[in-house]
């Protein structure tokens, strides 16, 4: 049995910016009535929830006065997994309404709203896998566990059932450089498919209808893969958001390969491409202002930051330790915590001059898909994505 107490009804700030607040607060700022951020002392999870108690009794007057709320629930708190319905018994103030909070019927909508959108994530990887075979991407060195890992970031992250444009975004362009740096990996391997990509962005069309050239099979293969894919890309972009996003999504890729070709650093740049390659897809404003935005590139130098740290990070803990770990103490380092910290910084604040809400939101869903990809071990992972992606809520 536990009690609660419940007060009165009152107005409630929006969930997102109670969200924001809190987030703020965690990695050690607030945020003042002007709207500027202000470096504090890091406030713990425990201090936050306290502090709000306190301040939830203040308003509701004299706790003594306040009811209190017995929940039948023997098998301890399972607020996590599960939502009680109408099941759960609250003795509540007059003023309190239980059914808009508690009832079945909310229940067996969230339950079918989370089964379809997991029907149509489904559906999209059945579409990715057919195209992870026709290009015989296994055979140029793509694991379909990577290929699934890779998707479900996308899907976990971006979720929306009208984002798919930008999930496949995501997963087709974490693949094509896994495919790309696993299968090219000397210097005058890199420098070739540089060449032919160059050499054939530009007539595209009479490329991937089949027009050969002097490389070998292998770097044709793929260089048509993902003009391929590009060209599908931008199609998407212009039948969605009317933006022709060709040039910009091959500008994008070329800045990649030029710092891979050279310094043969596969996680160089991955970062920065991805998002370019997600929001381009995404964008509905000219590409090439939002590209040029002050505030953008400062958040592509960023989240590339914070990835080759964790990157870096994970490669010498790997070969210290010979396994991976799931202890948060493993992968955490002062520059990853202070990068994380500014990026959460950036997104959350707003100025006059700030780009839109929805792109900054990228580079955050990409950081944390970063930092959860490093803190997780394999077991782990597994467990998520068979639990998120194939098992239905009944």
């Amino acid at each position: 049995m536990r009690l609660r107490q419940i007060g009165k009804e009152r107005e409630k700030p929006k969930a997102s910016n109670e969200y924001n607040q809190r987030t703020l607060r965690l990695i050690g700022f607030v945020q003042t009535e002007d709207g500027e951020l202000v470096k504090k002392e890091v406030t713990t999870s425990q201090e936050i929830l306290e502090e709000e108690e306190v301040e939830e009794e203040a308003e509701e007057g004299d706790p003594d006065k306040v009811e209190p709320v017995i929940e039948d629930s023997s098998d301890g708190d399972v607020l996590n997994n599960q939502y009680g319905a109408e099941d759960d018994v609250w003795i509540g103030k007059t003023l309190y309404r239980m059914p808009y909070v508690n009832n079945n019927t909310y229940l067996e909508l969230a339950k079918q709203d989370y089964n379809n959108c997991q029907a149509s994530h489904l559906m999209e990887w059945d579409s990715i896998q057919k195209w992870y075979s026709e290009r015989n991407l296994e055979d140029l060195g793509l694991s379909r566990r990577t290929l699934l890992f890779a998707y479900f970031l996308a899907a976990a992250s971006i979720f929306e059932s009208e984002r798919s444009n930008e999930r496949i975004a995501w997963v087709k362009t974490a693949a094509l450089i896994e495919a790309i740096t696993s299968h090219f990996q000397e210097k005058e391997s890199r420098r070739a498919f540089l060449f032919e990509f160059r050499n054939h962005s530009s007539n595209r069309r009479n490329y991937i209808n089949g027009r050969t050239s002097n490389a070998n099979q292998t770097v044709q293969e793929l260089v048509r893969t993902l003009l391929e894919t590009l060209n599908h890309l931008s199609l998407e972009a212009i039948i969605s958001n009317g933006q022709d996003i060709s040039h910009h999504l091959r500008q994008a890729w070329e800045k990649w390969m030029l710092k891979w070709q050279s310094e043969g650093d596969r996680h160089q740049g991955k970062a920065e491409l991805l998002a370019h390659i997600i929001n381009l897809t995404a964008c509905s404003s000219v590409p090439k202002e939002l590209l040029s935005h002050p505030q953008y590139k400062r958040l592509s130098d960023l989240l590339n930051r914070v990835y080759y740290k964790l990157c870096s990070h994970q490669r010498h803990k790997v070969h210290d330790n010979g396994n991976h770990t799931s202890h948060a103490n493993s992968i955490t380092s002062p520059e990853i915590e202070s990068g994380m910290q500014e990026l959460v910084k950036l997104v959350l604040h707003n100025s006059s001059d700030d780009i839109d809400s929805d792109i900054k939101q990228t580079f955050l869903a990409l950081a944390k898909s970063f930092y959860y990809a490093a803190y997780c071990d394999h077991g782990t992972i597994n467990l998520h994505i068979a639990k998120v992606l194939f098992e239905r809520v009944v």
